[in-house]
């Protein structure tokens, strides 16, 4: 998953994240620099943040009254489109927050796809191996045995997202 900011219509930096399900989206970008002017206009897209949304795009204009010192620390509210296929989206919060003229952090009120939720707090405890997916193919040391204990049919955090069933066997994952 890929970010891109523009601040004040030029193109300031890309970040990369792993596909994270949570309630609340945050991304900590302090250590990309992103310092505003007295009157700014932040836009921000993310292309595929999880394998139900498309991309997220919000466009925000802000302004400081007076020069905020370094110890400022201060929040914008705004809204973001998530759109869920080409003509399809949804208006959500969003929040951006700074510390003097450095944008530090945005969060995004995620739409709330609970299957998918529940399943990654489920086998984030589970025990990871390194093996090989039976989906991708990739060798990576997040792999998660499906069934637990009683077969070995070994799939990646990133595809088990993705079916409803155990692709070596076909029963159903919980």
């Amino acid at each position: 998953m890929s970010f891109y900011f523009f601040l004040n219509e030029r193109l300031l930096g890309t970040c990369y994240f792993r596909k994270i399900y949570q309630p609340r989206f945050e991304v900590d970008i302090s250590d990309m620099n992103l310092i505003c002017g007295m009157s700014n206009k932040l836009q921000f897209i993310c292309m595929y943040p999880r394998i139900n949304i498309l991309k997220i795009i919000s466009f925000t204009e802000f302004f400081f009254h007076e020069r905020p010192t370094d110890d400022y620390h201060g929040k914008v509210s705004t809204r973001c489109h998530v759109y869920f296929n080409k003509d399809d989206y949804e208006t959500y919060a969003c929040e951006i927050y700074l510390k003097g003229f450095l944008i530090t952090k945005i969060e995004i009120d995620m739409p709330k796809n609970n299957r998918l939720f529940l399943r990654e707090l489920k086998y984030r405890k589970r025990r990871k191996y390194q093996e090989t997916c039976c989906i991708c193919f990739d060798e990576r040391s997040d792999i998660i045995n499906v069934h637990e204990n009683h077969y070995h049919h070994f799939v990646c955090a990133d595809c088990i997202l993705n079916i409803d069933k155990c692709p070596i066997c076909r029963e159903n994952l919980v």
